[in-house]
């Protein structure tokens, strides 16, 4: 049985999306950042699906690389994610942060523009 003509397209695809989350990780790491901060997990307003996003992946690359890390993320309960602690204080996670790594800009983070690492050129969903 032949295969399926997507299921190489598809390999291909989650092998470039890998790469790129690779790439942003290396390029967060060059910043030589003492502790980096994750602004938010969810990727788009209005999200409560931080668990399936895809910092994830990018935190766990962080994570094996010996990167400090901690998280804002409002709808988490714990006290860490993927360990990395969890501060519930959003002027506390400014201060502790040297570099802010955002899935997605928004309101919050206007003044801190020096610290912020986003891929987010547009500012929506």
């Amino acid at each position: 049985m032949l295969e399926p003509a997507a299921s190489p397209l598809i390999q291909s695809l989650t092998a470039s999306n890998f790469a790129r989350k690779e790439y942003i990780a290396r390029d967060i790491l060059s910043a030589q950042a003492k502790t980096v901060g994750i602004y938010r997990l969810i990727m788009k307003a209005g999200s409560d699906n931080f668990r399936e996003t895809a910092i994830s992946d990018v935190i766990g690359l962080l994570r094996e690389s010996g990167q400090h890390m901690l998280i804002y993320e409002p709808l988490i309960t714990e006290k860490s994610f993927f360990g990395a602690p969890v501060v519930s204080s959003f002027d506390d996670f400014v201060k502790a942060s040297d570099l802010i790594v955002a899935n997605r800009l928004d309101g919050m983070l206007e003044g801190f523009e020096k610290k912020v690492y986003s891929r987010d050129i547009y500012s929506v969903d």
